[in-house]
């Protein structure tokens, strides 16, 4: 008779080997902001699904510091990179590494990122005040919501501007930032929506 130990070691193995596969490879759909000072450190956002048991997130081929906050969100310290180039960031679990795609791609530039607009919409009178998250904003020289200066901006960190949204037409615009090293690259992140005043209208009544 075989040895039971045996086969209960390699039927052990086996169902392991299933469990593994039959958990998804992390799949990275966003990174927010999508690129950063070449000096590293910035603060990134990456969105996407399998993230549970993560054991490596890379940028390009450099590793980077990192928290998972739930199996769709893992809040990442980019790693230093050389200016200009532009990697791709992957999240690697026991079931495997992200395939790289568009969405996870991060550039490393001196120039502003915006990350995200707080609120992202307001009427086409303007004067909506909106908090704007990213990098580099510290220097920032202007601030256009499309062609349109904002009608006035405050720096309030390298990762914060509130800007006040200048009269505009119905429609979506980038929000860009400039800084001395250039402007902002636009962005699904950037956009912000004009929504048309709804006119008032008046009732006459006849009174007999």
């Amino acid at each position: 008779m075989k040895p039971i130990p045996a086969i209960t070691t390699i039927g052990a193995g086996l169902l392991l080997a299933i469990a593994v596969a039959a958990v998804a490879a992390p799949t990275v759909t966003s990174v927010r902001p999508n690129g950063g000072p070449p000096s590293g450190n910035a603060q990134v956002a990456i969105d996407g699904s399998s993230f549970t048991g993560a054991t490596a997130v890379h940028f390009g081929g450099n590793p980077a510091s990192f928290i998972v906050n739930s199996d769709t969100s893992i809040a990442a310290t980019s790693p230093a990179g050389s200016p200009g180039t532009t990697v791709d960031v992957t999240v690697t679990t026991p079931s495997g590494t992200s395939a790289t795609n568009p969405a996870d791609r991060y550039t490393y530039t001196n120039a502003p990122v915006v990350g995200s607009l707080s609120p992202n919409s307001g009427p086409v009178s303007g004067s909506t005040v909106v908090t704007i998250t990213g990098v580099s904003f510290t220097g920032a020289t202007a601030v256009h919501f499309g062609g349109s200066a904002a009608s006035s901006f405050i720096v309030n960190a390298d990762t914060s501007i509130t800007a006040t949204a200048p009269p505009g037409s119905a429609g979506t615009v980038d929000v860009t930032v400039t800084n001395s090293f250039g402007t902002s690259a636009t962005s699904a992140a950037d956009q912000y929506t004009y929504t048309p005043t709804t006119p008032v209208r008046l009732q006459h009544f006849d009174v007999k």
